[in-house]
């Protein structure tokens, strides 16, 4: 790059209507971008000053830097790539995919490394890394591929507490957007476990099942930018119900009667076309929304997330006095769709346009990176 050059960067995608073209299915491409979306981000790094070139899904990535390596050399254009590429084959590690291929080259790239997508894709992991530094989640059991619910609980260290009341939740440990979880996660009687497992077994083929115990306080979903200790919290947008909006905690063990009644984020929900009628977002300004900010925050730094992030966070019970917010999930990719995804949505309740957003988080890169921004 010449010293007087706007950066230039190589930007990465799963573009939906590729996958869908060979075919995969509309739920199987759920985490892929559609042009809209692709197209925005690329208008906000222009429009932030930057130069652009579209390259593709991680396919495409290998093949561009095959033609920039020859035997004597290798001259990558790039002065960082921004990926938000989630991969396709793998279990745990698809989101890694791209990211390994750019540390093999030794090129920077904004958000995670590939070490931290893959172990916060995987949610049973993830809560193990969590307990051991001491930050609140919920007592849980991994259902391996072949083995009994009853099982796995019965080698849990939380079988104690698994065993003493429900309800309990029940999900894939390593999918995303909602997938796997339906109105039958929520495990109100004890006869539903191993037939919930079952069903989640039998379309996840290969996969570990997360047993949990249900929180039923409020919810929060925690949006963070930066690295290390210049992270910070930009949001904690809290996360209603309609139909449970005066919901006491007994109502907990009731079961759930359709995917609209829902008092858990499921994939019916996040996929439905009128979600605003289902869920109330606010901008979360309480004394237990700052705490579930800092909860977050530091969930965000220990599993060494980098740029951006978006942390799930649900408190234990409802009473404000007695509540203890506790970690769901973890995402470093987080969704980044104008008008649809939760990050977007919750900066902008706090003022944070979508190009402002976009800005923050290359600005966090390149001060990790110490990369020198050229106008």
């Amino acid at each position: 790059m010449g010293s007087n050059e706007r950066l230039l960067i190589g930007y990465t995608y799963d573009r939906k209507a590729d996958w869908m073209a060979s075919g995969f299915d509309a739920e199987d491409c759920v985490d892929f971008y559609n042009d809209e979306t692709i197209d925005a981000i690329a208008e906000a790094l222009t429009a932030l000053g930057y130069r652009v070139d579209r390259v593709g899904n991680a396919r495409a990535l290998i093949s561009r830097l095959a033609s920039y390596d020859r035997e004597d050399s290798f001259h990558c254009p790039w002065d960082i790539v921004f990926n938000i590429c989630a991969g396709r084959s793998g279990i745990a590690g698809r989101e890694g995919h791209v990211p390994s291929i750019l540390e093999c080259y030794n090129i920077p790239f904004v958000l995670s490394d590939s070490s931290t997508f893959s172990l916060c894709l995987d949610k049973a992991k993830t809560k193990m890394v969590l307990e051991f530094s001491g930050i609140a989640t919920a007592p849980f059991a991994v259902v391996h591929p072949g083995q009994t619910a009853e099982d796995a609980i019965q080698k849990s260290p939380h079988r104690p507490l698994l065993y003493r009341q429900l309800p309990l939740f029940v999900k894939p440990c390593t999918e995303s957007t909602g997938k796997g979880i339906w109105k039958m996660s929520k495990i109100t009687n004890w006869s539903q476990l191993n037939q919930v497992v079952q069903s989640l077994q039998y379309k996840f083929p290969g996969h570990d099942m997360l047993i949990e115990k249900f929180l039923n306080g409020r919810e929060f979903t925690v949006g963070i930018v930066g690295t290390g200790e210049n992270a910070r919290v930009i949001f904690a947008m809290e996360i209603k119900y309609r139909l449970h909006e005066t919901k006491a905690d007994h109502d907990a063990a009731q079961p759930i009667a359709s995917e609209d009644d829902a008092d858990f984020y499921s994939f019916a929900i996040k996929s439905c076309v009128h979600w605003n009628e289902i869920v109330d977002l606010c901008n979360g300004s309480d004394q237990l929304a700052t705490r579930a900010g800092e909860l977050a925050l530091r969930a965000y730094r220990c599993m060494g997330c980098r740029d951006v992030g978006r942390i799930d966070v649900r408190c234990d019970v409802l009473d404000p006095d007695l509540a203890q917010p506790h970690i769901m999930e973890l995402n470093p990719l987080p969704g980044i769709q104008p008008g649809y995804s939760d990050l977007v949505k919750g900066a902008e309740f706090v003022g944070i346009s979508y190009e402002a957003l976009v800005g923050q988080i290359m600005d966090s890169a390149l001060n990790r990176l110490n990369l020198v921004r050229n106008m």
